[in-house]
């Protein structure tokens, strides 16, 4: 058992915010959370991605509209970024497979030019054919550049190995060459149409001084439309069971980056917390097994850990790292033990248990207080599909957990790292030592069939 430092007393003074819910005529959701102490507006809306198939949304093909929308250049060849920053305001877009988030940070007094701006750039997108031709040089040059970098190929490996090829969930959200060299305009405006679009489903976030009626009457204007899904059932993409893959480049890298997940089953709120309190003992903070064990003690990497990403459907655990090459077989074996410890004679103990209750206290306290922190929490409860109700009980629920029931939760997923796809990227001469490995049937690939 690791030596741990016993937990400090969490002295919770702090009120957490109100996060107050409405459901607009348009059934739009809104999540808003009331900040008097600063003078900053935070607006996002966040549309969930309903089709998976490749064959309806080609690979990467997300992110690229998404790109496409916040290109679009006006009469004076600025593009949105831009216009939204001329008018005093911050960017702000992302996505995954799974969500589409945008809109922007300004001062509280300035949010209806930059919010009307991206309202009507939705509403009536302003695509050329030439910035889409040079969105595809870029976006080849960028998966390109990114086949030396031993975790970015590391990530698709995994993705490969767990979804079935399918589903754009088995690509990251950059796609791959191929799907890149594929791509035409009108397919691009066509995803854009149904995806990119206010629907009954869209979400939005806001953080602002005080109920704006003037806000709220514009969102419940907005036309939105009854969403459709033709999404395919989960059960119809056939996945590969745990398939473990050795990706070698062509560069000599003093470093292997490993990586392994797993999907997870979920049937309530309490899986959650049970989930996160396992995560935080294998590999979510410093001094969690993962780390202490590969980093402290062996002194084969410099950081190692885990997450649970829970707005997957279904959620996945990914744990990883990048440790020193000629101890990647050593790693494994480490990784191996260290998940398998926890369910032999090295239970969890009282200390280790209360040292990370402790822990994710203070992280989900922190995440108040700052308004960038604020926004990021609501769309966490947004995107896990978890009511206000998660948010306030959270702290609550912690203390009621034991051992037990992160154990009862934990061992219907896995028992070993068997359980779960395994990637290693590196040196072809180290990864090759690997292919007889006794615990892992590995398959070895090149680099330039993974991107």
């Amino acid at each position: 058992m690791h030596n741990l430092p016993k937990p400090s007393v969490l002295k919770n003074t702090f009120k957490l915010p109100n996060i107050s819910t409405e459901t607009l005529s348009n059934k739009i959701n809104v999540f808003t959370i009331h900040k008097p102490s600063t003078d900053l507006f935070t607006i996002l809306f966040v549309n969930k991605i309903k089709e998976k198939s490749t064959s309806i949304i080609p690979p990467g093909a997300i992110s690229f509209t998404l790109k496409m929308l916040f290109e679009q250049k006006n009469s004076n060849n600025h593009s949105l970024y831009e216009q939204i920053e001329n008018l005093g305001a911050d960017p702000i877009y992302s996505s995954d497979n799974n969500f589409i988030t945008i809109g922007f940070q300004s001062s509280s007094d300035n949010w209806d030019k930059p919010l009307n701006l991206i309202i009507d750039s939705i509403l009536n997108p302003q695509f050329s054919e030439k910035e889409f031709i040079r969105l595809k040089k870029q976006r080849s040059g960028e998966i390109i550049q990114n086949k030396g970098n031993p975790m970015y190929l590391a990530q698709k490996g995994l993705a490969k190995s767990i979804y079935s090829k399918d589903s754009i969930d088995s690509f990251t959200s950059y796609g791959s060459l191929s799907s890149i060299e594929n791509y035409e305009f009108e397919t691009i405006k066509r995803i854009f149409k149904k995806i990119l679009i206010f629907t009954e489903d869209t979400k939005v976030s806001i953080i602002n001084i005080s109920n704006d009626k003037k806000l709220y009457k514009l969102l419940d204007n907005l036309k939105t439309e009854k969403v459709i899904s033709n999404m395919t059932s989960s059960s119809l993409f056939k996945a590969p069971e745990n398939k473990n893959y050795l990706i070698y480049t062509n560069t000599n890298n003093p470093q292997s980056a490993i990586l392994f997940g797993k999907k997870l089953t979920f049937t309530d709120s309490t899986n959650i917390i049970s989930g996160d309190l396992f995560n935080e003992i294998l590999g979510g903070s410093f001094m969690s097994r993962l780390n202490v064990s590969l980093r402290e003690n062996k002194g084969y990497s410099y950081g190692f850990g885990s997450n649970i990403q829970w707005n997957t459907n279904p959620p996945l655990l990914i744990g990883g790292g990048s440790v020193n090459s000629l101890k990647t077989k050593e790693s494994i074996i480490e990784i191996n033990n260290e998940i398998k410890e926890l369910f032999n004679n090295n239970k969890i103990s009282k200390e280790e248990l209360n040292n990370a209750k402790f822990s994710l206290k203070q992280e989900y306290l922190n995440n108040f207080e700052t308004h960038t922190s604020a926004i990021k929490m609501i769309n966490w409860l947004i995107s896990a599909d978890q009511s206000k109700d998660f948010y306030k009980q959270y702290i609550e629920n912690i203390n009621k957990i034991d051992s037990n029931q992160i154990y009862k939760y934990v061992s219907q997923n896995f028992k070993s790292l068997n359980n779960f796809s395994t990637i290693i990227v590196g040196d072809k001469n180290c990864l090759e030592k690997l292919q007889d490995f006794d615990l892992f049937n590995f398959d070895l690939i090149s680099a330039d069939k993974i991107i």
